[in-house]
C-alpha cells in the first residue's frame, strides 16, 4: 500500500514564467495541480485571476471494469514526494501501485514518469489512461492538441492517438499487463508550442534523457540538509504543512533576469515583482536554512532598482506601484518592518562583508525617505496608501483610494517610529563596520524620530495615535477597515513599543487600558504582515503568553487547511503551498496562491512558540531561548523540537518535553554537531545538555569552541 503523506496537490516552481509591465502581460506560466483529476500542468494567470486558464496532464486507470480518474475515485491518493522541482501523485488499487512523477524538463516539456508495480501474486490486466484537461478559458480542442492562451497543447506519445475527445479533454489509452511483482516504468511528457507545426516536431524529438533531469531535480532539493525541520510530537499536518511553507518560500525566489543579474525575491509566483517589504520577510525566513541565498536575494533587491526607494517593480525594471501624480513608489520603512529583518539576518550570520556590500543601498533608502516623504518640520509622510501597504485606509486617505496623493493628511505613527528603529540599526550597523561618522549621523537621526514619535502618544488614551494636520488635533473618524475601526485599532501603532521607543511607564499604561488580545481579530489574524508586526512588538516586551495563543489558533488553522486532501464546492485556494493570506472561511477564496508572506506561519512558529530568538551581541556567541508553548501543547510527556538551527557557524536541535502543565515546567534539550561547550545561568556543558525551565521563561545561552 501506498503511505499517505503530503496532500496531493500543489505547484512546481517554472523559473521560466515572468510579468512585464503589468499583471496582464504574464509569460509561460505557471505549474499547478488539477483540482479535479490526478496530475498537474500550465497555469495562465490573468490580471487577478491565478489560473484564467489551465492545461494538466493527468492519468486514470481501469482496472477490473472500475475507472478510476476523479481524486474522489481513490481511496487513498497523497503524494510521497513534495517539493518545487518534483512532485508525486500516488495511489493504489488492489495489488497495482502507480506513482506518478511529474518535474519541468524545460521550458515547453513537462516530464511525467509513471512507475507502475504489481505487488501482487497473479498478473494484472488493465488500461493507463492519459489525458490533457484543459480548465477555463480555452480557445480550442484539435484532433491531438488543447490551445489555451497563445500555446498549443499535446502528449509526446509517438504513434499514439486520442481514443476519446470532448470539449475540455483529450484522452489516450495504453493496456498494460504486469506479472507478479514486475515493476514497469513509462515516460509521458506534456508539450507546448505557439504553433501546430512546431508542436509536431517537439513530439519527434521527445527526450530520452529525463532519468538524469530527474536526478538533478532531486539533487536541487538538497536544501533539506540544511532547512530547520519540526521534530517529536507536532502534529502531522503542522510538519507537512511546515514543509509547503519552505517550498513556497523557495518558489518565491526567482532566476536572473531582466535587470535582475542575481537571484531575486518575488511576492508571489503569479505576478512575479519585487517588493521591498514582502522580500525583506520572505528573505529573513528562507535565511533560517540558506542564509547564502537570502544574502544574494536581498543584495539584489536593493542593488538591482530603479530609485533609491526601492521601487515595487517588474523584472523589466517596469514600477507598477505609481500614484496619482507620477510618482513612482515602493513600500514604507514601516511595512513588514525591512530593516528589522535584514537586522535579524544579520544577527544570525553576522557576515560583515555582507552588510557592507548592503549598507550603501539602505542608507539611500533611508535618506530619500528623510528628502522625499517628509513635511518642512521634519514629519515622514506617505505618498499614496500603497506606499503605506494598508491599501485603501481611511486612516490616511479620507477617499479610501490607493493612488491619493496623501501628503498633507496625517503625520502617521509608523513611519516615526520606523525611521527612529531603522535609524538605530543603521547607526548599529555603522558601529559593526567601524563608520565612526555615520554612527553619530543616524543616532541623531534616531533620537530625532524617537522624540517626534513620542509626541504622537495620547495620554488621554494611553496609547500612540497619528495626527490630523488640517484639524490639527488626534486624528480620529467612525469608520471601518476590514472589520475594524483603523483608528482605533491599528497594528502598526505597536511599532514605537519596540527598540524602547515606548517609555516603560507608557508601556505599563497601554496594558492596563489596551490589550495585544485585542488585536486576535479579524482582519488582524488573517493577514500576515500585520500578525507578524503584532508579534515582534510582543517580543520586544513581556507580552508573549497572549501573542503565543494567538500565533498557535493561525497556525492550527492554517496548516489543517494547507494539508487536507480534497476541495470544496467553493473557490477554495489550492493545498499544497502557503497562500496570501488566512481567513477563517476560505470557500469564496479571492487571492494569490503561492505568495511568500504566506509562509510566515513558519516564522512564528520558531518566533513565538519555540522561543528561538537571536542576541544583539555581537561581540559574543550567544542567542536567546524563550518557550512559550501555548496551553494546548502542555501535554505531559510530548516533545517539541527543532532540528537543523543554524547561528553563527553552529548547527544545533532544540526541544522541548512537557514535565509538568499546571507549574508549565519543560525539559530543554539542546545539541550541537559540533563540539561546543555551552554556557546557561553561568554553568558550562558539552555539546549537549538537558535542563529544567519554565515556559514563558527567557534564557540566555552562550557558545564557544
Amino acid at each position: 500500500m501506498i503511505e499517505d503523506r503530503y496532500t496531493p496537490f500543489g505547484y512546481l516552481n517554472n523559473p521560466y514564467h515572468y510579468c512585464k509591465g503589468s499583471y496582464h502581460t504574464q509569460e509561460n506560466g505557471c505549474i499547478r495541480s488539477s483540482e479535479r483529476y490526478v496530475g498537474l500542468g500550465w497555469s495562465y494567470p490573468w490580471g487577478s485571476n491565478s489560473a484564467k486558464s489551465q492545461i494538466n496532464l493527468v492519468i486514470g486507470v481501469n482496472i477490473n471494469n472500475n475507472t478510476y480518474m476523479n481524486r474522489i475515485d481513490f481511496s487513498v491518493l497523497c503524494s510521497s514526494y513534495h517539493t518545487e522541482n518534483v512532485i508525486s501523485f500516488d495511489f493504489s488499487i488492489d495489488s497495482l501501485n502507480v506513482r506518478a512523477i511529474y518535474f519541468l524538463i524545460e521550458k515547453d516539456e513537462i516530464g511525467c514518469v509513471l512507475e507502475l508495480e504489481n505487488q501482487g501474486n497473479c498478473d494484472i490486466n488493465f488500461d493507463m489512461f492519459l489525458s490533457i484537461e484543459g480548465r477555463g478559458e480555452i480557445s480550442a480542442v484539435e484532433e491531438e492538441s488543447i490551445k489555451a492562451d497563445r500555446y498549443y497543447h499535446s502528449l509526446g506519445l509517438k504513434g499514439e492517438s486520442p481514443f476519446s475527445s470532448n470539449d475540455h479533454m483529450l484522452n489516450w489509452k495504453i493496456p498494460i499487463t504486469l506479472s507478479s511483482m514486475e515493476k514497469r516504468e513509462l515516460y509521458v511528457p506534456l508539450l507546448r508550442s505557439e504553433s501546430l507545426e512546431a508542436l509536431s516536431a517537439l513530439k519527434e524529438s521527445v527526450r530520452c534523457n529525463y532519468g538524469e533531469i530527474l536526478k538533478e531535480r532531486y539533487r536541487e532539493d538538497e536544501f533539506y540538509l540544511k532547512a530547520p525541520i519540526l521534530v517529536g510530537d507536532w502534529a502531522i499536518y503542522w510538519k507537512n504543512s511546515w514543509h509547503y511553507d519552505w517550498e513556497t518560500t523557495r518558489m518565491c525566489v526567482m532566476p536572473p533576469q531582466g535587470i535582475f543579474k542575481d537571484r531575486w525575491p518575488t511576492w508571489t509566483i503569479q505576478w512575479p515583482r519585487s517588493v521591498l517589504a514582502e522580500g525583506t520577510l520572505d528573505m529573513m525566513r528562507l535565511s533560517y536554512a540558506d542564509k547564502d541565498l537570502a544574502q544574494e536575494c536581498i543584495t539584489s533587491l536593493l542593488k538591482y532598482t530603479i530609485a533609491p526607494n526601492i521601487p515595487c517593480i517588474f523584472m523589466d525594471g517596469s514600477p507598477n506601484m505609481i500614484a496619482k501624480d507620477g510618482g513612482i513608489c515602493g513600500t514604507s520603512p514601516a511595512w513588514c518592518l525591512p530593516f528589522y529583518n535584514i537586522y535579524l539576518m544579520y544577527l544570525r550570520c553576522l557576515d560583515r562583508e555582507w552588510l557592507m556590500d548592503i549598507y550603501p543601498y539602505l542608507a539611500n533608502y533611508l535618506n530619500w525617505w528623510l528628502k522625499e516623504r517628509t513635511t518642512p518640520d521634519g514629519w515622514i509622510v506617505y505618498k499614496c496608501t500603497w506606499e503605506s501597504g494598508e491599501d485603501g485606509n481611511p486612516r490616511l486617505d479620507p477617499d479610501q483610494t490607493g493612488d491619493n496623493v496623501i501628503s498633507n493628511c496625517v503625520y502617521p505613527v509608523e513611519l516615526q517610529a520606523s525611521m527612529a528603529i531603522s535609524s538605530l540599526i543603521m547607526e548599529r550597523f555603522a558601529q559593526e563596520l567601524s563608520m565612526l561618522q555615520d554612527v553619530r549621523y543616524w543616532n541623531k537621526i534616531y533620537e530625532e524620530y524617537k522624540e517626534k514619535t513620542q509626541r504622537l502618544w495620547d495620554s488621554g488614551e494611553n496609547r500612540f495615535r497619528d495626527w490630523d494636520i488640517k484639524e490639527n488635533r488626534w486624528s480620529w473618524k467612525d469608520v471601518n477597515y476590514g472589520g475594524v475601526n483603523p483608528f482605533l485599532y491599528e497594528p502598526l501603532h505597536l511599532i514605537p513599543f519596540m527598540f524602547r521607543l515606548a517609555t516603560e511607564e507608557q508601556v505599563d499604561k497601554f496594558k492596563e487600558r489596551w490589550s495585544y488580545s485585542l488585536y486576535d481579530r479579524e482582519p488582524f489574524n488573517f493577514w500576515p504582515s500585520w500578525t507578524y508586526t503584532i508579534c515582534e512588538s510582543a517580543n520586544h516586551q513581556d507580552n508573549r503568553r497572549v501573542v503565543s495563543e494567538i500565533v498557535y489558533k493561525i497556525i492550527d488553522r492554517v496548516y489543517r487547511e494547507n494539508d487536507r486532501r480534497a476541495l470544496g464546492e467553493g473557490l477554495e485556494p489550492l493545498p499544497g503551498e502557503a497562500r496570501e493570506y488566512w481567513p477563517e472561511n476560505i470557500e469564496n477564496w479571492r487571492a494569490a496562491e503561492v505568495y511568500g508572506w504566506g509562509a510566515t506561519t513558519l516564522t512564528l512558529l520558531i518566533r513565538q512558540i519555540m522561543g528561538f530568538l537571536e542576541s544583539e551581541d555581537t561581540k559574543n556567541n550567544e542567542f536567546i531561548i524563550a518557550p512559550q508553548l501555548p496551553e494546548d501543547l502542555l501535554i505531559p510527556g510530548k516533545i517539541y523540537g527543532l532540528e537543523n538551527l543554524h547561528y553563527r557557524g553552529y548547527n544545533f536541535t532544540i526541544s522541548y518535553q512537557v514535565e509538568d502543565e499546571k507549574d508549565e515546567r519543560l525539559l530543554l534539550y539542546l545539541k550541537f554537531k559540533e563540539p561546543v561547550k555551552i554556557c546557561i545561568d553561568g554553568i558550562f556543558y558539552n555539546n549537549e545538555l538537558e535542563l529544567h525551565i519554565i515556559n514563558g521563561g527567557r534564557y540566555r545561552v552562550i557558545v564557544s569552541d
